[in-house]
């Protein structure tokens, strides 16, 4: 079975990039640009396993989106990796205190992040 993921990225070089790095063959990816895309998603779709999600995003921050999954019963079993190029150790933590699986700082490498993903999942 391929486990679900959603990359929300307001970058789409980036949100490519994480697509091309966990390719489709092992997962079934979504993608969203920013909040609401986020949400739609969230209203239209099966819930994936695992959303990336980066902190800074135009419309709602990635800290509110991961407060709202977190928050909500149908959808705090979904695992969150965040990517932050803010190198604030104060929203790093919030967001791991918040429910998030790990941060990722960006730059990032496309294999550390592969890593965190598969580590998730087996």
């Amino acid at each position: 079975m391929k486990h679900h993921v959603l990359v929300v990225d307001d970058n789409p070089e980036i949100r490519s990039l994480i697509v091309a790095t966990l390719g489709n063959q092992f997962y079934q990816l979504g993608e969203a640009a920013n909040g609401q895309q986020t949400f739609e998603y969230l209203n239209t779709h099966d819930y994936p396993d695992l959303i990336i999600l980066d902190l800074a995003m135009p419309d709602v921050s990635g800290l509110d989106i991961l407060n709202q999954v977190k928050e909500d019963p149908d959808t705090t079993h979904i695992e969150i990796i965040v990517l932050s190029a803010n190198a604030d150790s104060i929203a790093q933590d919030s967001a791991l205190n918040m429910g998030a699986h790990s941060v990722i700082a960006k730059p990032f490498s496309p294999l550390d992040l592969l890593q965190r993903v598969e580590a998730l999942f087996t």
